[in-house]
C-alpha cells in the first residue's frame, strides 16, 4: 500500500482476501467497483492462448465469476467472466486510471469502464466463499495475479442503477487526473 490508500500488486504472488463482511453469495444482486491502472509493463504468468495474457483484479474463491483485465497484443480489455460466459467490455490504456465494475441485477451482469456501461449478460452464477483482490486460482499451480496499483474499491450486496455508478465514478475521478 501505499501513502494515498492505493494496493501496489506486483503481478507475481500479491492478493488481498475479502471474507464474511456482508459479501454477496448465491444469485444476489451486487455491485463491484475498483479504480485501476495498468502499468507499462504488464506481467502475467498465465493467459488464453499464446497471445493474451490475463490479470485479476477480484474474484470469487469458490465460484467462476471474475473481473479481469486482458491482454491481446496490444490491447488492454476489461472483462468478466460468469461461468465461462467471457464479456469484454472496454479497453484500457497503460499508464492511465480507469474505474471498472460489474453490477449484478435480476440474473443479468453488465461490465462498466468509466461510467459506460457495456452489454448486459444473463447471469445465474451461485456465488460462494470469499472474494480475492488481485488474484484468481482454479488450482495451487494455476493462479494468475493482477499487476499494477488497484485503489477506491467497493463491494456492493445491491445492484447500483447507472446513475448510481457514475455517481461513483465522478465523485473520485479528480484523485487520478481524469
Amino acid at each position: 500500500q501505499d501513502k494515498s490508500g492505493t494496493l501496489l500488486f506486483d503481478g507475481t504472488n500479491q492478493y488481498g482476501t475479502v471474507a464474511n463482511v456482508n459479501i454477496p453469495t448465491g444469485t444476489s444482486d451486487f455491485t463491484w467497483l475498483f479504480w485501476l491502472r495498468i502499468p507499462t509493463t504488464f506481467a502475467s504468468p498465465g493467459g488464453l492462448n499464446a497471445n493474451d495474457g490475463y490479470a485479476m483484479i477480484l474474484s470469487s474463491t469458490q465460484s467462476y465469476f471474475y473481473l479481469a483485465i486482458f491482454k491481446n497484443n496490444t490491447n488492454y480489455t476489461v472483462a468478466y467472466d460468469n461461468n465461462s460466459n467471457l464479456n469484454r467490455f472496454g479497453n484500457v490504456t497503460i499508464g492511465t486510471w480507469a474505474h471498472v465494475g460489474v453490477v449484478r441485477s435480476s440474473q443479468s451482469s453488465t461490465g462498466y469502464l468509466n461510467a459506460v456501461a457495456g452489454t448486459a449478460m444473463a447471469d445465474t452464477t451461485s456465488l460462494s466463499g470469499s472474494l480475492e483482490l488481485g488474484r484468481y486460482g482454479v488450482n495451487q499451480t494455476q493462479r494468475f495475479y493482477f499487476n499494477g496499483p488497484i485503489s477506491i474499491g467497493h463491494i456492493y450486496n445491491r445492484a447500483l442503477s447507472a446513475a448510481e455508478v457514475f455517481q461513483n465514478y465522478q465523485a473520485t475521478r479528480w484523485r487520478f487526473g481524469i
